[in-house]
């Protein structure tokens, strides 16, 4: 997944209502989920953990592989993404074809390239 846009966000969006924890927000397709929705998500390559605190919304279609999905999500200290919801969306009526895999997520900055502004 490429980063297209980095900006400095309010205080409160960075450090979000989970103890300070990183969190996002995701459209993505399914690559692969559990049998009975708890447990490890692949969207849109990448993973997320759904426990029963996880809610689930399938109202614009159910959950399979390949379908769109938008799942909010906070990032433990370990860098575990944890699902808050997950919900389907219905792209065939959008507008808008770029949303399939655009995101956002807020955090601290914990590094950065030494020289420029190139890698991780």
């Amino acid at each position: 997944m490429a980063l297209v846009k980095l900006s400095t966000e309010r205080d409160y969006k960075c450090s979000g209502n989970h103890d300070g924890i990183s969190h996002g927000e995701l459209y993505g397709i399914i690559n692969s989920f559990p049998a009975g929705l708890i447990g490890e998500w692949m969207i849109g390559g990448m993973s997320f953990i759904a426990d029963a605190s996880t809610q689930f919304e399938q109202d614009d279609g159910i959950f399979a592989q390949g379908v769109l999905v938008e799942v909010k999500f906070y990032t433990d200290s370990s860098g575990v993404h944890h699902a808050i919801k997950i919900e389907t969306k219905d792209d065939e009526h959008d507008d808008d074809s770029h949303h399939r895999y655009r995101g956002h997520a807020y955090g601290l900055i914990e590094s950065m390239p030494s020289s420029g502004r190139i890698g991780a």
